[in-house]
């Protein structure tokens, strides 16, 4: 799978071609491929909002509730 890197790509080659489409064909069908394709399912869960909701009363600290 293609992920950011092929929307960073696409965005960076409109950006330079003023939106144009024959420049940035190639790049855009590799966007319609990737986004096509269906998902891996035995793909690894990220936890990172698992720990960050952990964290955030900490760095927070006590607040006033109405």
């Amino acid at each position: 799978m293609l992920g950011t890197s092929a929307d960073s790509s696409i965005a960076g080659c409109w950006a330079s071609s003023g939106y144009s489409v024959q420049g940035c064909a190639q790049l855009e069908q590799k966007l319609r491929l990737c986004m096509d394709a269906p998902r891996d399912l035995n793909q690894k869960k990220n936890n990172i909002n698992y720990h960050l909701s952990r964290m955030y009363p900490k760095i927070v600290g006590p607040h006033k509730r109405n």
